[in-house]
């Protein structure tokens, strides 16, 4: 080492710089440490500021995604199946031009259908990307297309963030009430596309009326809630720390909790705070009276809730929320509960860093599991997100959204209808999907004087 190295190395090693440099880490690590803990203490201003201020990287980086490349980057995923060549156009019949959305039907005799089915996601519509709703008739063509206009969905678009619809339902005057990712606000359209309101509570993942259609259901924030119908005004919100309150007697809820040891105190109570999302709340159901005989540990009302955090299906209390049963470690990462005709649970099970995701029914009186759809069989597979409908046959609609994929599976376990949303301006690519629903014969969704035609 020469000396104007020697020199250069013993001037930074002087008692000022090495107290500047200890001083730089320790300021680091209490930022870290802070930036952990505001996770969870987010109702502490000092700490959430802390958090906010460490997450700018993080949205800088998400505002030039979004100038540099498509505004639908988050809805696009690879198309996996190679077997393209048996998939053909779907028949359109309406007036709008729809590309990319491909059908394949079973290649042996099937019972004719008199199910409706509506799905909902991003498609290419008249030479663009458009979110919007499909109706699809029992001989699998299109009937109807209720496009999300931009003005509604754009219309408070954040950079950095998705627009991918999480969380619609369709009430009975066929209006449309949804939201979407990492947008602000729950919205209310009526059949023809147009804003009856728009709410500043977000609903997300799953939306749900009650049994007179006068409130609606959602995941709020970490917690949940429900909204006027009519208005779209806050009626009430249930924290994770509301839910645990009411549930004093089991340690559920609060399994992420953050405690602090106190060594050498040994306190009996100090409060505690929560880790960030620790319930992710992605599904909330209420049992409908027409259910009701089927289940006769629950009552007309009672909430189906999937806590994704901690592999959890719960069903609780919309009054009091005290939880009256729960199944928990037999699912992972899963979506969707739905209360079965025959008295049984159905769950979208993700099973998340597996190879493959698969539908179960779970026996709430005996904690039974069931496989009805194994998705090694049928190469189904949705990391997050996803949705399935069973019908009154036990035929059941799988909504695999990570796949751009919709498609049924019959009671006898054959694929009957298999429905893929392809990205036409992207190489390769799938649009990633939303949900579908099934309609019988009986109800035809966006039908009657009202509905708009095209």
């Amino acid at each position: 080492m020469g000396d104007s190295e020697k020199n250069t190395f013993a001037k930074f090693f002087t008692r000022k710089n090495l107290t500047k440099t200890y001083l730089i880490i320790v300021l680091l690590s209490l930022f870290g440490y802070a930036v952990l803990g505001s996770q969870s203490r987010r109702d502490n201003l000092l700490f959430d500021a802390i958090y906010r201020f460490a997450t700018v990287p993080r949205e800088i980086r998400d505002v030039i995604t979004n100038l540099f490349e498509t505004n639908y980057q988050m809805e696009l995923v690879p198309n996996e199946f190679s077997n393209m060549d048996q998939f053909k156009d779907i028949v359109n019949n309406t007036s709008l031009d729809i590309e990319g959305v491909k059908i394949r039907t079973a290649d042996f005799e099937t019972e004719k259908s008199t199910n409706w089915r509506v799905i909902v996601g991003l498609f290419k519509i008249d030479g663009k990307q458009q979110h919007a709703i499909l109706t699809l008739s029992p001989d699998n063509e299109i009937d109807h297309i209720l496009i999300i206009k931009d003005e509604i969905i754009n219309s408070e678009n954040m950079y950095g963030g998705s627009q991918f619809i999480h969380g619609y339902t369709i009430l009975n005057d066929n209006s449309i009430i949804f939201s979407r990712d990492d947008q602000p606000g729950t919205y209310r359209i009526d059949s023809c596309g147009e804003l009856i309101w728009k709410s500043d509570t977000l609903l997300h993942h799953a939306i749900y009326p009650d049994e007179q259609e006068n409130n609606l259901w959602g995941l709020q924030g970490i917690g949940f809630g429900k909204i006027d119908t009519r208005t779209g005004a806050e009626v009430i919100t249930v924290s994770p720390e509301k839910l645990i309150a009411a549930n004093q007697e089991i340690s559920l809820f609060d399994i992420k909790r953050v405690d602090d040891d106190t060594l050498g105190q040994n306190n009996r109570y100090i409060p505690f705070g929560l880790y960030q999302d620790p319930l992710h709340f992605n599904d909330i159901e209420p049992l409908p009276a027409a259910l009701a005989d089927k289940f006769p540990m629950f009552e007309v009302g009672d909430l189906l809730m999937s806590a994704r955090s901690l592999n959890l299906i719960a069903v609780i209390d919309p009054n009091t929320f005290k939880l009256k049963w729960y199944n928990i470690g037999n699912v992972k990462r899963q979506h969707d509960p739905d209360w079965g005709a025959d008295g049984k649970i159905t769950v979208f099970d993700n099973r998340m860093g597996e190879e493959y995701s698969r539908i179960i029914s779970i026996d709430p009186s005996t904690q039974e599991i069931e496989t009805l759809v194994d998705g090694a069989e049928y190469d189904f597979y949705s990391r997050v997100r996803g949705k399935h409908h069973v019908d009154a046959k036990g035929n059941i609609f799988i909504t695999s959204s990570m796949q751009g994929r919709f498609f049924e599976v019959d009671n006898q376990g054959r694929v009957t209808l298999e429905i893929l949303v392809t990205a036409p301006d992207f190489d390769n690519m799938n649009f990633v999907v939303s949900d579908a629903v099934i309609f019988t014969s009986e109800y035809t969704p966006f039908a009657g004087e009202n509905v708009c035609s095209n």
